[in-house]
């Protein structure tokens, strides 16, 4: 069956659901409504199908949204690693799924390597005596 067909048969009040689910049940019970409860009940799928849309657009959104803020911390980060000095950077990137948090950071070791090889240059100097 089509989307064209599905949206033939919604519009009569048939196959409300999709192929392989329990379809006539859902048939017998939308036709055993009133007029009015049939109008209530399409009015309330709509609200859902117009909610669903709205969901959908936002995920998108962040989607596209996420990708290029995640270019942006990685141009900053290369940025940050020309200048040869320490940083840390941290990025919180709202995604279609939920939230992705991510940290680089950057030391420069030279300065405890040196301390290191002071410290044993003083005690093989003051040991050796």
């Amino acid at each position: 069956m089509s989307n064209k067909d599905v949206t033939k048969t919604n519009q009569s009040g048939q196959n409300l659901t999709t192929p392989g689910s329990n379809t006539p049940f859902l048939n017998s019970a939308f036709n055993s409504l009133t007029a009015e409860q049939k109008k209530r009940m399409n009015e309330i799928a709509a609200t859902h199908v117009i909610d669903q849309e709205v969901k959908d657009r936002d995920a998108a959104r962040r989607f596209h949204a996420s990708g290029a803020d995640m270019q942006r911390h990685m141009d900053n980060v290369k940025e940050h690693e020309q200048i040869k000095a320490d940083f840390t950077i941290h990025s919180e990137i709202e995604t279609a799924s939920g939230k992705t948090t991510i940290k680089v950071s950057k030391a420069n070791n030279t300065l405890y390597i040196v301390i290191a090889v002071v410290i044993a240059i003083v005690f093989f100097v003051l040991f050796s005596k």
